[in-house]
């Protein structure tokens, strides 16, 4: 066997090495990865668990309007949005009102 020959046998099986290192490398990262991401779910659940006991506390201290089913829940949940969002855009229209009235005010009343 040459020298060339030798010296290329050696440096493949550095390289079958390094390669397996790195493998393991890989290997243990995705296992931190997934116990990463159990960890993380069990919070989402738990968590999830937590505002949905808020939300029937706050449907119950509401009166139950449409009874006492998740749909009412979700039904009164969606209808107390859209009246934020009401209020909010009511909020706004008043605030440009009183706006353009001072402008108004302050140019004399003009058009």
């Amino acid at each position: 066997m040459s020298d060339a020959h030798i010296e290329v046998k050696a440096a493949a099986a550095d390289l079958q090495q390094q390669m397996d290192a790195l493998s393991d490398r890989i290997a243990a990262a995705g296992e931190v990865a997934a116990a990463v991401m159990r960890r993380i779910g069990e919070q989402l659940r738990a968590a999830s668990r937590t505002m949905y006991a808020v939300a029937w506390a706050s449907y119950r201290e509401a009166g139950m309007p449409y009874g006492e089913s998740t749909d009412g829940l979700l039904r009164w949940a969606r209808e107390r949005q859209q009246i934020r969002e009401l209020r909010a855009e009511a909020d706004r229209i008043e605030a440009m009102h009183a706006t353009c009235a001072t402008l108004r005010a302050k140019r004399g009343g003009e058009r």
